[in-house]
């Protein structure tokens, strides 16, 4: 394959190795990834919420692995539990009669790259594990 110049060699073999890497990994690995990464938006956005006087805002922040489609990962969510907290909409984007005071945006911006670090290193070493187990040489 040549690109601009570039000669790409090896092709069939990369993709070979990456569908066995694929094969080899369990979906649970990359579940846990996503799941931590999603902590950390959520105890972000957690101490970024105003406090009430229950506390129920904070308290509806949650994160989840959302239900997996066969041997495919999950991806993990971040959210609210707008049962716990029927307002909290109200204070991240404002009212007629009351200023937004933004606190769940903020904090996945905010988690962006940390989140990116996460799931990278994690990948790294599960990565890693399956090339010393040798199952994608």
């Amino acid at each position: 394959m040549a690109l601009e110049g570039v000669q790409i060699e090896g092709e069939e073999e990369l993709i070979r190795k990456l569908r066995k890497l694929g094969d080899a990994v369990k979906g649970s690995q990359p579940e846990r990834l996503f799941l931590r990464a999603a902590k950390s938006i959520r105890d972000a956005a957690r101490e970024a919420a105003p406090e009430g006087p229950t506390g129920n805002l904070k308290k509806s922040i949650v994160a989840r692995v959302l239900s997996r489609k066969g041997r495919k990962s999950a991806p993990a969510m971040v959210g609210i539990n707008f049962r716990l907290a029927p307002h909290a909409h109200l204070l991240e984007f404002g009212t007629v009669k009351m200023s937004p005071r933004p606190f769940f945006r903020k904090s996945v911006i905010a988690m962006q790259e940390r989140v990116n670090q996460i799931i990278a290193k994690g990948f790294k070493r599960i990565i890693d594990k399956q090339a010393k187990l040798g199952r994608i040489v």
